[in-house]
């Protein structure tokens, strides 16, 4: 069992042309994905020196350059740990675009 807390949330989604009304229950999420979100921020904050929030203000098409890129870095990675450290950067840019696609 996840030791995350937070309260129940209702919401208003725009998603696209279409607007959703979802009752989501945060407080008690699936441990697999608490800890796959812990690995996404452990990745973020290592590129936070350097990188910073860059992502927010970067062009779209360049971030969908580097989805294709993490893609084929993962497709041609020869070990398990590390497809594993790119499964975390694919998910890290698909939360990129998630994130500005949905302003």
């Amino acid at each position: 069992m996840s030791r995350f807390k937070a309260p129940d949330v209702m919401r208003n989604e725009n998603i696209g042309f279409r607007q959703h009304r979802t009752k989501l229950n945060v407080s008690s999420p699936r441990d697999e994905i608490v800890a796959f979100a812990v690995e996404m921020e452990r990745i973020m904050q290592e590129h936070d020196a350097v990188k910073g929030d860059t992502w927010k203000t970067c062009g779209l098409g360049f971030l969908d350059g580097k989805l294709q890129e993490e893609i084929s870095e993962y497709v041609d990675s020869p070990c398990r740990s590390s497809k594993c450290d790119e499964l975390v950067d694919i998910a890290n840019i698909c939360m990129m675009l998630w994130h500005r696609r949905m302003k």
